[in-house]
């Protein structure tokens, strides 16, 4: 997962810093989060940016804590219909058989 910080100027007219969070779903899509900060651009980007690092270190922790329990067979399977989208299809038919026949 990865985040990056936008701005978002509202009728108000005051422009307020966003989270984006970046990941991928069970399906292997990309997905977008938007999160309010609450704050205001300026003066407020260093507490903006320690924002982002907490949520996403929140995220990574929930994914990991989520895993605990599963067989390591059964997380690779996971984790490799999660590359399908991102890999070409010959990378991904390598990754297939070095799981299907693991080197002891």
């Amino acid at each position: 997962m990865t985040g990056n910080l936008q701005t978002k100027k509202l009728a108000s007219g005051k422009e307020y810093y966003y989270m984006v969070l970046n990941f991928r779903s069970e399906d292997g899509k990309r997905k977008q989060k938007w999160i309010s900060t609450g704050l205001e651009v300026r003066g407020n980007k260093r507490k903006a940016e320690a924002m982002l690092r907490e949520e996403l270190q929140k995220y990574k922790n929930d994914l990991y804590s989520s895993d605990r329990d599963i067989l390591f067979s059964d997380y690779l399977q996971k984790w490799l219909e999660q590359q399908r989208s991102s890999v070409s299809q010959v990378t991904f038919e390598g990754y297939s058989l070095h799981i299907k026949h693991p080197v002891a």
